[in-house]
């Protein structure tokens, strides 16, 4: 939630609207193109101001003195809260997901499909299966040398890297955004992740720009689903 108490709804919505806008984008957004795009009357100069005052609450910043803004970690983890604030408990699973190997593999490439991320599946710590390497290097982040870097890194100790999520145990999906993730160099990403079963999880990763609500709701319907 917004730490200061000068926040109001509006600045709330104009944070939602600059968020949505730059996963949609790619791009910083402008005061301009967000008051032309939002549901009520505002002039670019009221937008702008609000703009500004989240940029001070570090929900904003700018990458460049003449760009528009662009969403801080703090930004997306109270979109990320906002949105799974209204979500129900979902109760941890005993049953066990199918044995066979090309099934496990459908189900990860299928998740990977929809969510547009790169997505893991861990069976017991040391089996892990993924698929989705060409929808994220689509991603205009990943032409970033220390970003594709980093995730080359973590492909590389990918067995490893899974373990650090077993310590959270709740079969709700959770967002772990830049340096929340448990793991090294995960500062350039988000990662959500599910606990199908006690002894399995399931992760999908991508840029911090990634589309929290279409990820969230894919691993959640997936986790209902077996």
């Amino acid at each position: 939630m917004m730490e200061t108490m000068e926040a109001t709804d509006r600045d709330f919505s104009i944070l939602e609207h600059v968020i949505r806008d730059y996963i949609h984008t790619a791009e910083p957004v402008s005061s301009a193109r967000i008051a032309r795009n939002i549901r009520y009357k505002a002039s670019p100069a009221t937008v702008r101001n609000i703009m500004m005052r989240l940029d001070d609450e570090g929900y904003l910043e700018q990458p460049h003195t003449s760009a528009g803004r662009v969403p801080t970690d703090k930004a997306y983890r109270y979109f990320v809260d906002t949105i799974l604030a209204e979500e129900s408990r979902m109760r941890q699973k005993e049953e066990r997901l199918p044995e066979s190997v090309p099934a496990l593999h459908r189900f990860v490439h299928e998740l990977a499909e929809e969510t547009g991320l790169f997505t893991m599946m861990s069976l017991d710590k040391n089996s892990v299966l993924w698929a989705g390497m060409d929808e994220l290097f689509d991603e205009p982040e990943f032409r970033e040398y220390d970003v594709a870097r980093a995730f080359a890194s973590f492909v590389e100790e990918a067995h490893d890297r899974m373990k650090y999520f077993y310590q959270y145990e709740s079969s709700a999906p959770q967002v772990f955004i830049g340096k929340e993730n448990p793991f090294p160099d995960g500062s350039h990403f988000s990662s959500v992740v599910g606990r199908p079963t006690r002894s399995s999880i399931i992760i999908s990763i991508g840029p911090k720009r990634m589309d929290y609500e279409r990820a969230t709701d894919v691993i959640r319907r997936f986790l209902q689903s077996i």
